[in-house]
C-alpha cells in the first residue's frame, strides 16, 4: 500500500514535469526507480529484476509515440507488480501500458471531436504520455 501511494505521488509530480517541459528530470528518475528497485526485490527478489527487463524490451518494441521517459516508467513501474506473468511480462504493466494507449485514443478523438483539429494537425502534436500512465496505475491499483 505505501509503494502504491508514493509510487502514484511521484508520477503525479512528473505527469506535471512533462505536461511543462515534455521531459522527465532524471534525479527524479532516479529515486523512483530505486525505490521501485528496493520495494520490488525486497517483496519479489529476482522476478523483480526479470519484470523490469522484460517491460522495457516489450515498451522499446511498442514504444511507437512513446517516449524514452515513458518506457523507463512504466518499466519501473512493473518491478512492484511482477507477479502474474505472461511470458515473464507482468500482467499488470501490461494493462497499464493498454490503458494508457486506450485514454490517450480518448484524448486525441476528444481532440478531433471537440476541438475541431484535423488529423495531420493530431499526428504531429506532441501530447505528454505520463499524465495517461498515472490514471492507468491508479486504475489498475484500484
Amino acid at each position: 500500500m505505501l509503494v502504491y501511494v508514493v509510487n502514484t505521488l511521484f508520477l503525479f509530480i512528473m505527469s506535471l514535469e512533462d505536461i511543462k517541459k515534455q521531459k522527465i528530470s532524471i534525479n527524479l528518475f532516479i529515486i523512483f526507480f530505486l525505490i521501485n528497485l528496493i520495494a520490488g526485490v525486497y517483496y519479489f527478489g529476482f522476478d523483480a529484476i526479470v519484470a523490469f527487463f522484460s517491460t522495457f524490451i516489450l515498451c522499446l518494441i511498442l514504444s511507437i509515440g512513446m517516449g524514452g521517459g515513458d518506457v523507463k516508467v512504466i518499466s519501473a513501474l512493473a518491478m512492484t507488480m511482477p507477479i502474474p506473468t505472461f511470458y515473464y511480462i507482468p500482467i499488470h504493466a501490461l494493462m497499464i501500458l493498454f490503458l494508457s494507449m486506450c485514454f490517450a485514443s480518448i484524448y486525441y478523438i476528444y481532440l478531433i471531436i471537440f476541438r475541431k483539429r484535423s488529423i495531420k494537425e493530431i499526428m504531429t502534436l506532441k501530447i505528454p504520455f505520463l499524465p495517461f500512465i498515472l490514471l492507468s496505475y491508479m486504475v489498475v491499483g484500484i
